[in-house]
């Protein structure tokens, strides 16, 4: 769904709203049906909206529905910021000098070359991840960065027990193989699931709770990773390990499925907002039965 007719219909520009579902939607056929089922599900979804919701940050927690999304963005800040991807950017340089990369000439083309390789990785990764149900991929994203962590882990410890070169280099692979792991999912399309999550009215404000959260999992993992690095060495990659489970379990109990929904039928996306999602529907079976609901009026364009 185009999401400019929301803000024209919020803003009582009906009119100008449909002309844009009919050209984007009906090919410029105004007789087509689809144009006008969608206006009446937006108004109806305003409408019911504007109907029950409170005023002020207390939006984010009026109802069970809006605390479950609240829950999820408050847990994707979390996942997003700390699922090990700060220690990588910014802790490169002593887990390098750990595993014999003592020259500061080798240091910096490794880190030049892992951000290229991170840049290359998330650009290919943005245009390909939202082609596919958000759910799945976080879960593939946090099995990946799973398998890679634990990975990374074994290869760190046996360089440190034994010294071997074969597997500090080992470390680095992993370190590279990060970037791919975790763009399947906590990159561009954390934000696509966060604008399908939250429901119109209330989206700038579920950005920023998602926001707080993310920031504050930076702030903690500065102060943390340097101390766990220095004091414990590899053992510390076992903590993310354990994080990265619990990632697994939450997502798969608590992230709801947004992919292939319109807009207006993600503003009902869970059982508890059945009521609302039912007169949504009536509403737009109302614009099926009786076509007069919604009438058009031509629009002259405007010329340049």
């Amino acid at each position: 769904m185009h999401a400019e007719p929301i803000g024209l219909v919020s803003k009582d520009r009906h009119e100008e709203a449909l002309q844009i579902l009919i050209k984007y939607h009906a090919e410029g056929d105004a007789s087509a049906e689809l144009p006008h089922l969608e206006l009446a599900e937006i108004q109806a979804a305003l409408k019911i909206e504007n109907e029950s919701r409170a005023r002020g940050w207390g939006e984010l927690f009026q109802t069970k529905g809006m605390r479950h999304r609240s829950l999820v963005a408050a847990a994707l800040g979390l996942f997003v910021q700390f699922s090990g991807n700060n220690l990588i950017s910014q802790y490169f340089v002593p887990i390098a000098e750990k595993i014999g990369i003592t020259s500061s000439y080798d240091q910096v083309r490794y880190n030049v070359g892992k951000e290229s390789w991170g840049f290359l990785v998330s650009l290919i990764m943005a245009s390909v991840t939202p082609r596919f149900p958000r759910r799945r991929m976080f879960l593939l994203c946090a099995s990946c960065l799973l398998a890679v962590y634990t990975a990374w882990t074994i290869a760190q410890a046996r360089n440190r027990i034994t010294g071997s070169k074969e597997s500090g280099y080992a470390v680095l692979v992993f370190i590279f193989l990060y970037s791919p792991a975790y763009c399947i999912g906590y990159n561009a399309l954390t934000y696509v699931y966060m604008v399908e999550m939250f429901p119109y009215y209330v989206r700038t404000k579920g950005l920023s709770w998602f926001q707080l959260f993310g920031r504050t999992a930076v702030m903690f993992g500065s102060f943390v990773n340097p101390i766990g690095l220095e004091n414990i060495d590899w053992k510390y990659l076992i903590v993310y390990v354990v994080w990265l489970c619990f990632e697994i379990v939450f997502i798969y109990f608590f992230f709801p499925e947004t992919y292939g929904k319109t807009l207006e039928e993600l503003h009902f996306l869970f059982e508890s907002e059945k009521d609302e999602r039912d007169a949504l529907a009536a509403a737009a079976s109302k614009v099926i039965n009786d076509p007069s609901v919604v009438e058009l009026h031509e629009v002259p364009e405007k010329k340049v």
